[in-house]
């Protein structure tokens, strides 16, 4: 359970200050590699996704990898419901 978890009902009432102690609470409590690694390689379905984007990309003729095409790359892969 995460902390921020605790405090979904209230989310709609939180102010600036709130939400970014919250915000910091939340990060703070994630795992923590130290010392960190020299090189971080992205997982397989993160190469596959990106892959299928760049395929997207240039299907449009795009100049720049846009969101939509990222996300037409997961869910076409299923990633993303």
């Amino acid at each position: 359970m995460h902390a921020f978890e605790d405090h979904i009902p209230h989310l709609t009432c939180l102010t600036y200050l709130t939400y970014t102690s919250l915000i910091i609470t939340c990060l703070t409590s994630l795992t923590q590699v130290t010392p960190a690694p020299e090189d971080v390689y992205p997982s397989k379905d993160t190469t596959k996704v990106l892959d299928n984007a760049a395929k997207h990309m240039k299907d449009r003729k795009d100049s720049y990898l846009a969101v939509d095409s990222l996300i037409l790359a997961g869910m076409s892969m299923s990633l993303i419901i």
